[in-house]
């Protein structure tokens, strides 16, 4: 173990820890009683990370939920083939592994590091299924999580084709978003987003032109960051 986490019994018994446990998308709706319980019963591992720390690694198995109770953490997420990486940050509360940790892989996906310095409060795989069977608000949030998660994927398939550039190159960071909001930063060669859009490189370069002008995205080599995925999505 690093020198900056420690296993805890329980969390300390003050406001703020309690409503930052109970923020957090799979303990909402619990009861304070049901959660000194839950605290009081299960092995934490409660770390605090400097910025640019590795909290989990792409293609590792998932063992664990990790919840982020401070800070901003960065989701990185390769192409199959590597030829191009998909970067978003996540402001806390939010958590890691809710997609992974059950289902045919159970490998994480992307590599997740601390932007910010962050409080992470991590339970093994074992006290979430005893967790999942015990309480039914628990079981009731992680199932809507995933039907959630299951629902905003598939729902791309039936939303009308974009008619302009700039529609396709917000429809690829909306389809390749783990969260459809904030910042987001794509690291790709334009021959290959040309492909991706079945869109002529030309054309590409126009209408990134235009949504710069517009304070969209902005450009560099290899790379297109957009500032804010909802703000674009609503202006364009």
């Amino acid at each position: 173990m690093t020198n900056n986490s420690m296993i805890i019994k329980k969390m300390p018994d003050t406001a703020d820890s309690f409503d930052s446990i109970m923020s957090l998308p799979l303990f909402q709706g619990m009861s304070r009683d049901d959660l000194k319980d839950i605290l009081s019963q299960t092995t934490l591992i409660f770390t605090r990370k400097a910025s640019r720390q590795e909290i989990v690694r792409e293609g590792t198995p998932c063992s664990s939920l990790t919840f982020i109770l401070t800070g901003t953490i960065e989701l990185s997420t390769p192409a199959d083939d590597r030829a191009y990486t998909f970067k978003e940050y996540l402001k806390a509360p939010a958590v890691i592994g809710t997609d992974r940790i059950f289902g045919l892989t159970q490998q994480n996906m992307s590599t997740v590091t601390t932007a910010t310095e962050c409080t992470c409060l991590t339970i093994g795989k074992a006290e979430i299924i005893r967790l999942y069977n015990q309480y039914s608000i628990f079981r009731i949030n992680i199932l809507n999580i995933i039907a959630t998660k299951s629902q905003k994927s598939t729902r791309w398939n039936w939303k009308t084709p974009p008619a302009t550039t700039e529609g396709r190159i917000l429809r690829f960071f909306e389809t390749h978003s783990t969260y459809h909001a904030g910042h987001k930063i794509l690291f790709i060669k334009r021959v290959r987003f040309a492909e991706e859009l079945n869109c002529e490189p030309r054309k590409i370069a126009a209408a990134l032109r235009r949504m710069q002008e517009k304070g969209f995205v902005t450009t560099g080599r290899g790379r297109i960051e957009m500032i804010s995925l909802e703000k674009t999505a609503a202006e364009l």
